[in-house]
């Protein structure tokens, strides 16, 4: 069904490319915008990965495998941008971020992957799956807002700069929250029919992010 998904999304925005580069007056955006789409196939066979390593709770190799793929994907991205290759540095690193993410997560989790369609996993993860994405797309869309404004507003190079800025102000928030997330998201689905240890481990959360911060 990921496959399928992703199979999807990045017709979708294969087709969307022309448009897009239309619309913007550039059509250096058409190849970027279906380069970048090719992550949507790659999506799949890291999230069902991750996805084991989170239920384990194996969090540190997955905390080495999101290093390793950040650190040799951002070395790689600032060699291309060395070597002149502008915003091209950006896209193709990210696609191989995630590639390198999915070798090393097959180091670790040792499963074999194969096409299957069980109707009862879709029945019993579906609309809880559901509810998970629309929140994805919900947050992503107004992540999004911002940036389309400031495009066609400033421009693309201060849009960069905008981003730039935005991502290293996350920095000590996705350092210290995203860790405690993974690992309390988990705690709380294992202990979900206990109310009081449920909000005790919330509000301890809750206090050592609030501390650490």
């Amino acid at each position: 069904l990921q496959l399928l998904f992703g199979a999807g999304l990045f017709l979708l925005f294969y087709l969307l490319a022309w448009p897009f580069a239309a619309w913007y007056d550039d059509p250096l955006y058409r190849p970027l915008l279906q380069t970048a789409a090719v992550g949507f196939l790659l999506r799949p066979l890291m999230n069902t990965q991750a996805a084991w390593m989170h239920r384990e709770m194996r969090f540190k190799a997955f905390a080495l495998v999101s290093f390793g793929g950040m650190f040799l994907s951002g070395l790689a991205g600032i060699g291309m941008a060395w070597h002149g290759m502008g915003v091209w540095s950006l896209v193709l690193s990210g696609l191989l971020g995630t590639f390198i993410q999915i070798l090393l997560s097959k180091r670790v989790v040792r499963l074999p992957l194969a096409l299957q369609l069980d109707r009862r996993a879709v029945s019993d993860l579906g609309r809880y799956g559901v509810r998970i994405q629309a929140n994805n797309v919900a947050f992503h869309i107004n992540r999004q807002v911002e940036n389309f404004l400031i495009s066609r507003t400033l421009g693309e190079h201060f849009l960069g700069l905008y981003n730039k800025a935005g991502s290293l102000f996350q920095i000590p928030a996705e350092m210290i929250g995203t860790p405690a997330y993974a690992t309390t998201f988990r705690a709380l689905s294992k202990l979900q029919d206990n109310p009081d240890q449920s909000r005790w481990l919330y509000r301890r959360t809750l206090g050592l992010v609030t501390l650490y911060m």
